[in-house]
């Protein structure tokens, strides 16, 4: 899994491979120029600047006002762009993709199909972002400038703000699947609902901004929740004997691969 580590303009990234691992910093060079950057990164991993060779990639993010223009579809980073906080390239792609193949399914151009698609891609996005950006403007940091700037002077979506509201009220922030037999491994179910409130509980619970409150019909139910607190402790114990028992990542992959 990828390690994310917040730092003074933006957050650095740890990938392990088998061999070695990938990192990189993600910044803000409104907050700091590119020398700074590579200076802090090095620091961070105890690296000497003047012996390490480091790729500078600069990007802009935001996404085409219509991913369907006439006889032409843009898709993945001809269409939009987000930063890698929550790795969406992939899904960028592949939705974008099933979108293509739901509205387009003969070599006639439908323009209402058409409409229906780029307001898809349109969703697709302002989701994703959304989300990215509620890793920012929730945190309780507040010790530099970029920090301060991305908790009080961020421009969000009513969408975004609806749900925090929520999640500080105890209520569930994503609509709950009608049957979630047919939800998993259903592409037009996940799509519309992508960002569960699991995602949203583990990163903002994550980020130290809990709910104000628990969920209004606990408080009618004071035995659920005596029950959902040993369902927990019994969950709790479950994973300290699994840690004891169980190999490590690197190990695992080791021993899937037959590698000695």
């Amino acid at each position: 899994f990828t390690s994310s580590f917040a730092q003074e303009a933006g957050w650095i990234w740890k990938t392990p491979l088998m061999g070695r691992f990938g990192s990189g910093y993600v910044y803000s060079s409104k907050f700091i120029s590119e020398d700074e950057a590579a200076t802090k990164f090095s620091k961070f991993w105890n690296l000497d600047e003047s012996k390490t060779e480091l790729r500078r990639i600069q990007f802009k993010t935001g996404r085409n006002r219509r991913s369907w223009v006439k006889n032409c579809v843009s898709i993945g980073l001809s269409s939009c762009f987000l930063e890698p906080l929550e790795s969406t390239g992939i899904y960028f792609i592949t939705g974008a993709i099933y979108q293509l193949a739901k509205y387009f399914p003969t070599r006639q151009i439908e323009p209402a199909l058409r409409d229906r698609f780029n307001r898809e891609i349109e969703y697709m996005y302002d989701d994703c972002r959304d989300f990215i950006q509620a890793h920012y403007f929730t945190t309780t940091r507040d010790d530099s400038p970029f920090w301060l700037a991305n908790k009080h002077e961020l421009t969000v979506s009513e969408s975004i703000k609806e749900k925090i509201a929520l999640y500080k009220a105890g209520l569930p922030v994503s609509p709950l699947p009608s049957n979630e037999d047919n939800y998993y491994g259903s592409l037009d179910n996940e799509f519309h609902n992508f960002w569960t409130d699991g995602s949203y509980y583990c990163v903002l619970s994550g980020l130290g901004c809990l709910p104000e409150q628990s969920h209004t019909q606990m408080h009618y139910h004071p035995d659920r929740v005596e029950k959902s607190l040993e369902i927990f402790k019994q969950i709790k114990q479950q994973q300290q004997e699994l840690l004891e028992h169980l190999p490590n990542h690197y190990d695992y992959l080791r021993q899937l691969h037959h590698v000695t």
